[in-house]
């Protein structure tokens, strides 16, 4: 309680008095509140029924901001907005239970009753900014960077590609599953290409609804597992296949239908990419690895000569008149007589196809040689279908 006697006078002399008796309102002026830089985030993020939940942790040094932030159910990371810190689960809150929600700061755990967490995106990284009160006094804790646990964009580093058969297939088409090393995720491309294609072509496919070549059928999607659940079909995006033999390398820039966007790449080999096609008549063309030289093995007039294509081998169980293999045309059929190629023993004649060994039904193989280098174009069909294969170059003695 203050006293003031008051007495003061004008230029002009003319006095004025008077006293005061009581308290004087906010006489104690607020401190300015404490602000801190920190250096580092993460998250962890949890499920929820009407919200989502995450624990967001910002540090620096010793000193730790936690959260028990929740926020929209349908966001995939927590997005921009204003938080308030008080007591509820809803979105929009950050619940100041003091167990899950307080500032270790110097080597004491302060408890958070009340303030805001002002959370923006900017260039694809996070910028809060975090006001709260405390009994050590008001703190400002702003941060500039990646949270980790929230993924502005999922990462889709897959390391593993299959293609698999669908219901319904049409001349050009490629289903293939993809996955990555620890199961986070499973993809799917329904790609469209060109109808006289046997393996996936290089290109840029696009999504979309048809089935037109260069498209990325409607059948197309992503189960996500972690860090959070969800089942996505694409409503945007582009994949982009290039090659080099049977390596190929997928480079994936998709989003689904809220916007989230969801890229990365794949290089490999795609498993079964090479199989029978589903419609008859169909030739499968085997092009020889250009890494490998097909092996020339045997004796002069019976030579047994194996064409390597990613995971599928050849081998053939040829007759000549001598000098190892001779040019001319090589009929494929039972007989061991000069231009046969013996098709009776699956030891030797044999396609090694999508893990499978099949028996040569028929076919032929025409060579021609000059000097060292062979040129050899074979058509056969075995029960996985009818296939062709050329090769120019020399042969592994």
């Amino acid at each position: 309680v203050y006293t003031l006697d008051i007495q003061v006078a004008n230029a002009d002399g003319y006095e004025i008095s008077g006293s005061f008796n009581g308290e004087i309102a906010d006489m104690e002026r607020k401190k300015p509140a404490t602000e801190m830089v920190m250096q580092s985030a993460e998250a962890t993020m949890y499920g929820g029924y009407t919200a989502k939940n995450a624990s967001l942790k910002l540090y620096k040094g010793d000193d730790k901001l936690e959260l028990d932030i929740y926020y929209d159910i349908n966001a995939k990371y927590l997005p921009a907005g204003k938080y308030t810190i008080g007591s509820g689960s809803t979105a929009g809150m950050i619940d100041n239970s003091p167990t899950y929600t307080y500032f270790w700061h110097n080597g004491t755990k302060l408890s958070l009753t009340s303030g805001t967490v002002e959370v923006a995106i900017v260039d694809g990284l996070y910028d809060i900014v975090a006001e709260f009160p405390t009994d050590e006094g008001d703190y400002k804790l702003t941060y500039k960077g990646a949270v980790d646990g929230f993924a502005l964009y999922y990462d889709l580093a897959a390391t593993a590609a299959k293609r698999l058969e669908v219901n319904d297939e049409v001349p050009g088409e490629y289903y293939i599953k993809l996955n990555d090393t620890d199961w986070k995720f499973e993809l799917a491309l329904d790609i469209f290409a060109d109808p006289q294609s046997t393996t996936l072509p290089e290109g840029t496919y696009t999504v979309g609804t048809g089935t037109n070549p260069g498209t990325i059928g409607p059948a197309s999607g992503i189960d996500i597992y972690k860090p959070f659940s969800a089942h996505e079909r694409f409503a945007t995006g582009t994949v982009t296949v290039t090659k080099a033999g049977d390596v190929y390398t997928l480079d994936m820039n998709l989003s689904d239908e809220s916007g989230y966007e969801m890229k990365g790449s794949f290089t490999g080999k795609i498993a079964d990419m090479e199989r029978a096609s589903t419609n008859p008549g169909d030739v499968i063309v085997l092009v020889p690895d250009t890494d490998r030289t097909p092996d020339a093995l045997g004796t002069d007039t019976n030579p047994l000569l194996k064409f390597y294509s990613g995971e599928t081998t050849l081998s053939l169980d040829i007759y000549t008149s001598g000098n190892y293999l001779t040019a001319g045309t090589y009929t494929i059929g039972a007989g061991s007589s000069a231009g046969m190629i013996d098709n009776r023993y699956t030891t030797y004649c044999y396609l090694w196809y999508n893990n499978q060994r099949y028996a040569l039904n028929s076919g032929t193989m025409t060579v021609a040689v000059n000097g060292d280098i062979y040129d050899i174009e074979i058509e056969f069909t075995t029960d996985a279908g009818s296939f062709k294969l050329a090769y120019t170059g020399t042969l592994k003695r």
